[in-house]
């Protein structure tokens, strides 16, 4: 059974984090709360609670179970603590973000001596982001 798991942009003061699973006993198969952490923080102590808690009322989720999440340290952690055995995956589209977030910051860097400094910056610019995550997309599916 997928458990997913993310952490919201804070909403005003607070973080809400929600942890759903795909309820498999229907075919469409709908992703449905379980729990939700609602907190002013996102510290590591934080989110063991969460998991801590709910390894006291599900000690055995970690059985024919994954679960996937935005790849945030302290939620994984915190999983890896309460269930060491639960395969954990990562949320793919936090990962395109990611690639995305990365393919600007260090590709581009290379790139931007090949590009003229014209009206065309901007389209060159998406050119060569689009194409190096086309490229990742694509070597992650072989």
């Amino acid at each position: 059974m997928p458990l997913y798991c993310d952490t919201t942009l804070a909403l005003g003061e607070i973080y809400v984090s929600i942890l759903g699973f795909g309820n498999i006993i229907f075919s469409e198969r709908p992703t449905l709360p379980l729990t939700i952490l609602m907190h002013d923080r996102k510290l590591q102590s934080g989110h063991e609670r969460f998991v801590q808690i709910l390894n006291m009322d599900l000690p055995n989720r970690h059985k024919n179970c994954v679960v996937v999440t935005d790849s945030e340290d302290a939620l994984k952690n915190a999983f890896r603590k309460y269930y060491p055995t639960i395969l954990q995956l990562r949320c793919w589209n936090h990962g395109s973000a990611d690639i995305k977030a990365a393919a600007k910051k260090y590709f581009f860097v290379e790139q931007q001596t090949n590009v003229a400094d014209d009206a065309d910056t901007q389209a060159n610019k998406k050119e060569i982001i689009d194409h190096v995550i086309d490229t990742i997309k694509n070597l992650l599916r072989a």
